[in-house]
């Protein structure tokens, strides 16, 4: 799916479903087989939920984003080229939001961005 599939169908489906299925997707619907979406209820079920992060509703809209991107652990400059903004620019807002989270070290951003949600809100842009 995530690499553009319309749907997933399994090997033992009848023809007529199959038939309805591909002419669902070339619609633009999504579709998928019984037993897959059964997979993907009991994945989404298991899956952690975000943790609310005390204080995350000090940051501006701008900080989120920088902290989300801080999560993939990467450097001020590769925070700097994926968000068109300076390396200077990203120092400042992460020693804003070091000091609005009360974190201690950018691993602690990190794991904030994680428990949060933020970092997969990210990925799935």
């Amino acid at each position: 799916m995530r690499a553009g599939a319309d749907g997933y169908l399994l090997k033992d489906t009848a023809p007529e479903p199959l038939r309805a299925a591909v002419r669902a997707a070339a619609r633009g619907e999504p579709v998928l087989s019984p037993g897959i979406i059964r997979q993907v209820m009991a994945h989404a079920a298991a899956a952690p939920r975000p943790v609310a992060e005390a204080g995350l509703e000090r940051l501006t809209a701008r900080e989120r984003e920088v902290l989300a991107a801080l999560a993939d652990g990467d450097d001020n400059a590769a925070v700097a080229r994926a968000l068109s903004l300076s390396p200077e620019t990203v120092r400042t807002y992460v020693h804003r939001i070091l000091a609005k989270l009360e974190a201690g070290s950018r691993a602690q951003l990190v794991a904030i961005a994680h428990r949060s949600g933020l970092a997969a809100a990210r990925r799935r842009e």
